[in-house]
């Protein structure tokens, strides 16, 4: 294990630690909505990309304390919980249980980048906030190796892109949650390394001038910040690299 996935595990160690005294089980909720842009649910997105995963294989890439891994497995989906945290993989197992889900999980503890599974095994690699803590040009390299063919990525994480947004994010913390000391957010080289590896790779942007609503500020203003958003990106779709975080879908 080289130094800089011990440090990334015992960071997460330490965040997941306190979850351990009080595992719940993960409400299911419906799969209503297709909105990207503005979305405050952006996992609930994602689902609905996914749509019916019954007798699916799905690897949850950095599953982190479980609750995506059981809100696809409440979806039919067989579910490979990968994450480099010993901490994090004994929550997954409790939560999946309490849950009453564990017959459908498969728990394993491993690097993104060096993934222990045969090539062609997964209908879907599946990741929130997990490939800008990691090499992109290795994990997409694996991804892409455990997917069959007609499978797909799909991942949301942050994008560095927009100078301005980048410039905030530096410099007021309480925009994204604190980062691992190997976290940072995705730059258009990484992107294009996902493009260089996969035959489709479609970015959806989630917020451009609704990410100041993650200020605390100019909350009336949320419903037009969205709407702007809408009007801007359907009519320049380019803008959508220079949100503050997108939905990431590969296609082998």
């Amino acid at each position: 294990m080289d130094n800089r996935t011990k440090s990334e595990m015992e960071f997460f160690n330490s965040r997941y630690r306190p979850t351990l005294e009080r595992v719940e089980p993960v409400p299911m909720r419906p799969v209503t909505s297709p909105e990207v842009v503005g979305s405050r649910d952006e996992a609930g997105a994602m689902y609905y990309i996914l749509g019916d995963l019954g007798g699916s294989q799905v690897l949850d890439l950095g599953c982190g304390i479980g609750i995506q891994s059981c809100q696809l497995m409440s979806l039919g989906a067989e579910v490979w919980a990968l994450d480099v945290s010993l901490v994090a993989m004994k929550v997954v197992r409790t939560r999946a249980e309490v849950s009453r889900l564990a017959a459908r999980l498969r728990p394993v503890v491993g690097s993104a980048e060096e993934l222990p599974f045969p090539c062609d095994l997964f209908d879907v690699v599946f990741g929130c906030g997990v490939l800008h803590h990691i090499d992109v040009s290795r994990v997409a390299k694996e991804v892409k190796r455990v997917l069959k063919p007609s499978g797909m990525g799909l991942f949301s994480e942050p994008l560095g892109i927009n100078p301005v947004l980048q410039f905030a994010r530096e410099r007021l913390p309480h925009l994204g949650p604190k980062e691992s000391p190997g976290g940072r957010a995705l730059i258009r080289a990484d992107l294009q390394t996902l493009r260089r590896t996969f035959a489709s790779v479609e970015i959806r942007g989630t917020h451009l001038l609704s990410s100041l609503m993650k200020t605390g500020r100019l909350t009336s203003l949320w419903p037009w910040l969205v709407e702007i958003d809408k009007f801007l990106i359907h009519n320049w779709p380019s803008l959508n690299e220079w949100c503050s975080g997108a939905l990431v879908i590969l296609r082998k």
